[in-house]
């Protein structure tokens, strides 16, 4: 379960980075609340991934600055994001293919229990850590693939799987990067209730980026659409569903 809530999980301020003459996030102020999920959306080169790349730390701004719970993290590298309590997906899947899934899952819980130098002995001594694995697998609907290893799975339950990673270390907000891409309809419908269920029992904060428009209508709180590196709109989906300049970018259609 999540704190209270904080006036701002997270927040930028005039984020900018740029590609030679490519101005992929352009001067972007944002705040994000606790509880609230978020679609980060716009057309093909409008800064979503090299934005989320900013939030996450895989790339530092050209200027500008990032809060999260109200501490400055603009040039904290990734590892110690996530143990402030940022996760991230990644549109390409990113577990451990040769390790099992339980294992997947305890690698984070280890390390967030101070004992990852000690490795798999300590899964073993700890009922702790397989408790909080079987939660998790129970959570991601992956407790009869447990003992499969990772390079097994379909892509669905890949995707699941790292939502479960990136649970393990019980985070305050999650990053996800398209995570429908490539799924067939049963696993888009799997993950979708996951995120919207883990979002409703308040076990942690989404920001996506999705480009499937019945996806983002349907699930989240709060859309944010940007075009050029710059925010263009945000507000709730029935406000950005109105707004003719969203309308006018999508070419109406998407968003209809």
């Amino acid at each position: 379960m999540t704190g209270a809530g904080h006036p701002d999980l997270l927040r930028t301020e005039g984020l900018r980075k740029h590609f030679g003459e490519v101005r992929a996030v352009d001067g972007v102020d944002l705040d994000l609340k606790e509880g609230v999920l978020t679609a980060v959306i716009g057309p093909n080169g409008a800064g979503k991934t090299t934005f989320i790349n900013l939030l996450s730390g895989n790339l530092f701004p050209d200027a500008g600055r990032i809060f999260f719970l109200g501490e400055e993290i603009t040039r904290l590298p990734v590892h110690l994001r996530v143990r402030r309590g940022l996760g991230r997906s990644f549109q390409i899947t990113n577990v451990f293919p040769q390790l099992t899934v339980s294992r997947n899952i305890q690698l984070p819980l280890l390390s967030c229990l101070g004992t990852a130098w000690r490795f798999w002995k300590a899964v073993d001594a700890s009922e702790e850590i397989h408790r909080r694995t079987e939660m998790i697998l129970a959570e991601a609907g992956l407790e009869e693939k447990a003992h499969l290893p990772a390079c097994i799975l379909s892509h669905g339950d890949q995707r699941l799987l790292e939502v479960g990673i990136a649970l393990a270390a019980k985070p305050r907000l999650i990053l996800l990067d398209e995570p429908t891409a490539g799924m067939n309809p049963a696993e888009r419908s799997r993950i979708l209730k996951l995120i919207a269920d883990l979002s409703a029992a308040r076990r942690t904060t989404f920001v996506l980026i999705e480009h499937d428009m019945d996806v983002v209508f349907s699930l989240a709180q709060q859309i944010v659409v940007l075009h050029q590196g710059r925010i263009l709109a945000r507000g709730t989906p029935s406000v950005i569903r109105e707004d003719a300049r969203v309308r006018d970018i999508y070419l109406g259609g998407e968003i209809a």
